[in-house]
């Protein structure tokens, strides 16, 4: 009669020798970690892509001023009172602030109490409505590099686009774009896509 092996117990002919379950369970842990490790690796690298000439086209937003450091409630703030004012966005949103080169540095409280303008980017007609305004972008010839990683990090993207500008004989002549191509509040916080702009001439 035939006795039924215990799990993951290969039933191989001519088999002599049966390993310990516990050296068989340390085995599979040890395998799962590894692919585990590895698939954090791969999701969790940051990447920050090459500076690029573009022209960034014009737009009309909602926009509402602050600091940085309160930059998640403000755009709810901002999401929340587009929709109740149903209005149609157009675009992911982005923010604006001077092209200080303290931005180029690891986060710190200079930066963090920064004065930021949160913008909409909409479609249609709209008036300002008490601390909620309409801001109009021209059309621009930008420097942009695209950075995929946690907003902390950042500061990563601006040195590298700050340091092209740079070494390229251009100079910043208006206000640093950041533009959220990916809501940092979905997915995985290192998933986040974002898009920094610097007007150059």
């Amino acid at each position: 009669m035939e006795i039924d092996k215990p799990p993951f117990e290969p039933n191989f002919p001519g088999k002599q020798k049966k390993k310990s379950s516990t050296k068989r369970w340390l085995s599979y842990t040890l395998f799962f970690l590894v692919t585990l490790g590895i698939a954090y690796l791969k999701r969790y690298t940051e990447k920050i892509g090459k500076v690029k000439i573009v022209k960034l086209a014009s737009c009309k937003a909602i926009s509402i001023k602050g600091k940085y450091c309160f930059l998640n409630p403000i755009l709810s703030n901002l999401y929340k009172h587009i929709n109740s004012q149903v209005i149609w966005t157009a675009g992911s949103a982005f923010i604006t602030y001077r092209p200080d080169m303290h931005y180029s540095q690891p986060f710190n409280q200079p930066f963090s109490d920064s004065l930021i303008e949160v913008c909409i980017p909409i479609s249609g007609d709209y008036e300002n409505q008490g601390k909620f305004k309409v801001c109009k972008l021209t059309e621009k010839q930008m420097a942009r590099v695209i950075f995929r990683g946690a907003r902390e990090n950042l500061y990563r993207a601006r040195r590298k686009l700050y340091e092209w500008i740079e070494q390229h004989g251009y100079k910043i002549t208006g206000d640093i774009r950041e533009v959220y191509v990916s809501n940092p509040k979905e997915g995985y916080p290192a998933d986040t896509v974002t898009a920094i702009y610097a007007p150059i001439a």
